[in-house]
């Protein structure tokens, strides 16, 4: 099978939706408190309900192999927090600019654009689709964030902001947690057989989250592109801030993605790990900061300009080297 034309497909499809959110925030300037509703509800609404379907309506021994997804997650971000921190202080960062760059190197957009990676392919390309284990890899990126996602919005909040020293439940037990803790309720339940069965009531609520999570990835797009449209600068672009912008970069786009294949070439090869787990550890290994930081900045008022130029680098940047490493990932052998 050529592996060019599911590559090439994957890539146009991120940059067409998230296209779309650009030209409409950038240039037929719709109103920011519009994206600002959509961004809610997807964060808020469509993605807990996917991740609560994804994982309601696995068998337990699917189950069983997420369970090395909470340990990767820490593996996740010990790793590119100490190289960030290690980076920027040859850079000669310190202080509060160190604690920003290592957050933003740190973590990664570990939820949307994996699982919107993933969606693409399953709806685009069902033969690899089915060879990377088919919907399996929605549910490990589920049990990701179960570990993932409080520490962003916890550890990464207070890095990036010095803001949430007492920390607030709902920072830590956020909507993706809650939507993944539940399904994992139900699928270990007497409740998921009959949840599951189409002779029942309870199939027609199914069917409706189902329909329901399904606008999640559009959506995140296009909120994507238009934040990223949206970005302004108050003040002139410092050389310090642009240093610190690539540093990031070269973590989350470099080093990061080099520890992986070399990983996988010493270790993970010979692990016995499932396309699904492979794949998922592929993901989360090549992409740019959480876009949640540009709202963590936005709240606190702190250091919303540098946030936002890293983010803005970053991501031009991944559409560079989504398709180069998603090639080199398929050709690995043993993956397909």
């Amino acid at each position: 099978m050529s592996l060019v034309p599911p590559v090439l497909s994957t890539v146009v499809e991120l940059l067409i939706l998230g296209a779309v959110g650009f030209l409409l925030r950038r240039l037929m300037q719709w109103p920011e408190g519009f994206f600002q509703a959509v961004s809610r509800l997807v964060v808020t609404v469509a993605l807990p309900v996917y991740l609560f379907v994804t994982t309601a309506r696995t068998s337990r021994n699917e189950l069983a192999s997420s369970g090395i997804f909470p340990a990767a997650a820490v593996v996740f971000i010990i790793v590119p927090l100490a190289i960030s921190f290690g980076l920027l202080r040859l850079l000669r960062f310190r202080g509060a600019e160190l604690r920003m760059g290592a957050a933003l190197g740190g973590f990664g957009n570990a939820g949307y654009l994996p699982l919107a990676v993933i969606e693409i392919v399953q709806a685009t390309q069902p033969t690899l689709a089915r060879a990377l284990g088919g919907s399996l890899p929605s549910l490990h990126v589920g049990a990701f964030l179960l570990v993932y996602s409080p520490t962003l919005w916890s550890a990464g909040n207070l890095l990036l902001t010095r803001s949430g020293e007492r920390l607030r439940p709902r920072e830590i037990i956020t909507p993706p947690f809650i939507g993944v803790a539940a399904g994992f309720l139900v699928a270990i339940s007497p409740l998921q057989p009959i949840m599951l069965n189409e002779r029942l009531p309870l199939y027609a609520v199914y069917r409706a989250l189902d329909l329901l999570g399904k606008i999640t990835f559009p959506l995140v797009l296009i909120t994507l592109g238009a934040m990223i449209g949206a970005l302004r600068f108050r003040e002139r672009i410092r050389p310090p801030v642009v240093l610190m912008a690539f540093a990031v970069a070269a973590v989350r786009l470099l080093a990061l993605p080099g520890l992986f294949f070399a990983a996988y070439g010493v270790v993970l090869r010979y692990a016995h790990l499932q396309p699904a787990q492979l794949w998922v550890l592929f993901l989360e290994a090549t992409v740019p900061p959480a876009t949640n930081f540009s709202v963590m900045a936005g709240n606190a008022t702190k250091n919303e300009d540098q946030t936002a130029f890293a983010l803005l680098v970053a991501y031009v940047l991944y559409l560079v080297t989504l398709p180069l490493f998603l090639y080199a990932f398929l050709s690995l052998p043993g993956v397909l």
